[in-house]
């Protein structure tokens, strides 16, 4: 179990260099009404996960961290965060389903596959 360390919002653990994962980040910031989710960079992880997210499991997927001591990684996250987007209200009941962690996990292993791709230049 992970400790973000504060109250009343999440903490997003992402990859500053990588410049989708940046740009995620940023446009994430737009979407976010109340303000709930935090972007930082997990360059920045000992500060936040300590010892409980090791480095190389932060390069490998997304990460965040709940208010509540939540630690959710990959697909999970993106599940997450559309449910707390206002925008997605009439789609809550689907991801909440089952069918809705799929297809989370889908889009995160494209998305996850195209970091990759941008990252190594092919």
């Amino acid at each position: 179990m992970c400790d973000s360390g504060t109250k009343g919002y999440w903490i997003l653990l992402y990859d500053a260099e990588c410049y989708l994962c940046s740009r995620f980040a940023s446009h994430l910031q737009r979407f976010d009404k109340y303000r709930e989710i935090e972007p930082v960079p997990f360059q920045d992880y000992k500060f936040l996960a300590g010892e409980s997210i090791s480095y190389e499991d932060l390069k490998k997927e997304v990460h965040m961290l709940g208010k509540e001591g939540e630690c959710l990684s990959g697909g999970e996250v993106i599940r997450q965060i559309l449910l707390m987007m206002p925008q997605m209200r009439p789609f809550k009941w689907m991801l909440k389903s089952g069918a809705g962690k799929g297809l989370s996990k889908v889009l995160y292993s494209s998305i996850s596959l195209a970091r990759r791709c941008s990252r190594c230049g092919f």
